[in-house]
């Protein structure tokens, strides 16, 4: 079960969420997981609360508004254990 954690700026309002958000849970069916393991949270922080360095590590131009960050929490575990 994979967990996409989506962090942008608040800027970027309910359409970018939702092509956002198909296009991660196509990318996790296209890896193998069922289609309805679906689990998603967006967080839309104001710019004083995503800091980041806009040419680290030495880009050639600094990176825009639209910038967004995605991390991915995969869990296995054992169900027969579970259920135990």
């Amino acid at each position: 079960m994979p967990l996409f954690t989506i962090t942008m700026r608040s800027s970027r309002r309910g359409p970018d969420k939702a092509t956002l958000s198909a296009t991660i849970h196509a990318a996790s069916v296209a890896a193998g997981y069922p289609h309805n393991d679906m689990f998603q949270r967006f967080f839309s922080l104001e710019a004083d609360d995503l800091r980041i360095d806009p040419t680290y590590p030495g880009l050639p131009k600094p990176r825009t508004n639209e910038l967004l960050m995605i991390e991915v929490v995969v869990s296995s575990g054992d169900a027969d254990r579970a259920k135990a």
